[in-house]
């Protein structure tokens, strides 16, 4: 009963709320959009990161009379994975990489790379297809030959689908090696990640740099969610540590990883570390972001809550004779504080609804606009597009603070409607 007398009540002065109604549907889209869109950039970064550092999380081993990062104990490491509790794993991928000394030749030109990277294509293919091609793709690597190669390489040597270039870097044992390879794919990215990257099959880069072929640098394990990327990682560090395998301490960065490699130890010794380790500068950019958008959530609701709390005082003045007719048939003093503050849940939930629409179809919007050519950038895109994730748990947090902050900007004019005296309040003109 008392929830249909605030619903009337509610569309009865509808007039009167309908600025209050107007500001909680905006407010709340504009922080629905926000937040969707910080969740969606920090994705894609941690997205093209682990395909540029080797997975979200990335397990290798270091022993102290080798400089070179292997992994030697793949069954236990997977059986320590499998026994960690991580779940949405979406790919385990042995890769091989070669860092900043490879070189691509086509026509009598040569191009410097920042990663060579050797994969399994099978098992790194869920990965790879997330890449926007602009010709070819995984699906055209039949055999060890094929190569995936950056727009901006391609740009730098006018590279065709099916060229035949060559490829060289350094051996283990040093000397310079090179393998002949054909064009497979073309991919778009300009990023720091993959504008110098070239993807080629793992045997096929171990034969060139002399490496066996069972041995590979670190094995990546690509996630569905990374929200909790830290907090997994930990987890695979104490499973490697619990099955009996020596690790690294897994610090707040890679810098703490880096500090232990001073220290002597027998056999191999591995580290867990995660994109955002090696991603620290941006992840406090990310956190200081969150921070402004929950200081102007805040804010926001704030300023509701004091509105609210003008409109009830004024409208509990206005009804103060109606007020006064239902105490005088016998409501409770509660019941008729109750009233309001329904009436404000009612006013509150409008609004969440609302807002939640507004931004679904803001966030529908702003995902098809093409920001490919902003240089720089491409780091918090995917496929040069903008993509945004909302949380359940998040969202559910702000509708539960846009409720309160109403709720509670209406509860001060509730206690004065309770109080009203039945016959001073028919006497009032």
């Amino acid at each position: 009963m008392i929830f249909w007398l605030a619903g009337r009540n509610l569309n009865r002065q509808k007039r009167r709320y309908v600025l209050l109604v107007l500001a909680a549907i905006f407010g709340f889209a504009i922080v629905t959009i926000a937040q969707a869109l910080v969740a969606g950039l920090a994705k894609n970064l941690n997205d093209g990161g682990s395909r540029y550092y080797g997975g979200h999380i990335l397990v290798h081993g270091r022993s102290n009379t080798n400089n070179l990062d292997l992994v030697k104990d793949e069954a236990l490491i997977r059986t320590a994975i499998a026994q960690s509790g991580i779940d949405q794993i979406r790919a385990i991928v042995r890769r091989t990489h070669v860092y900043d000394t490879g070189f691509l030749f086509f026509n009598g030109e040569r191009r410097p790379l920042r990663r060579i990277i050797g994969l399994d294509w099978s098992a790194a293919s869920p990965v790879l297809n997330d890449l926007s091609y602009l010709a070819g793709g995984p699906q055209n690597v039949f055999s060890k030959t094929g190569i995936l190669v950056s727009s901006q390489t391609a740009k730098n040597l006018d590279l065709r689908l099916g060229d035949d270039v060559i490829l060289q870097a350094p051996m283990v044992a040093g000397p310079i090696n090179t393998i002949n390879l054909v064009v497979a794919g073309i991919f778009r990215d300009a990023s720091i990640f993959s504008a110098y990257t070239v993807y080629m099959d793992r045997s096929a880069l171990n034969e060139l740099i002399r490496l066996p072929e069972e041995d590979y640098n670190n094995l990546g394990i690509y996630l569905e969610e990374t929200r909790d990327i830290r907090a997994n990682t930990l987890k695979i560090s104490q499973a490697l540590s619990l099955s009996g395998l020596k690790t690294f301490d897994y610090g707040k960065d890679r810098n703490h990883y880096m500090n232990q490699l001073s220290q002597v130890w027998d056999g191999w010794r591995y580290a867990v570390l995660s994109v955002e380790d090696h991603l620290y500068q941006l992840r406090s950019l990310f956190e200081a972001i969150e921070l402004v958008t929950w200081f102007f959530l805040a804010l926001m609701f704030g300023i509701i809550t004091i509105g609210v709390l003008n409109t009830y005082r004024i409208i509990v003045r206005e009804r103060v004779k109606e007020i006064g007719t239902m105490r005088a048939l016998g409501m409770k003093r509660q019941r008729i504080s109750n009233l309001f503050l329904i009436e404000a849940f009612l006013l509150s939930s409008i609004g969440i609804v609302g807002g939640t629409l507004l931004g679904f179809l803001g966030l529908l919007l702003v995902q098809n606009i093409d920001l490919s050519h902003l240089s720089g950038f491409d780091i918090f895109l995917y496929r040069g597009k903008l993509s945004w994730n909302i949380y359940f748990e998040t969202w559910l947090f702000d509708a539960l603070l846009v409720s309160s902050s109403i709720v509670l900007g209406a509860w001060l004019p509730s206690r004065y409607a309770r109080n009203i005296i039945p016959c001073e309040a028919l006497r009032a003109e």
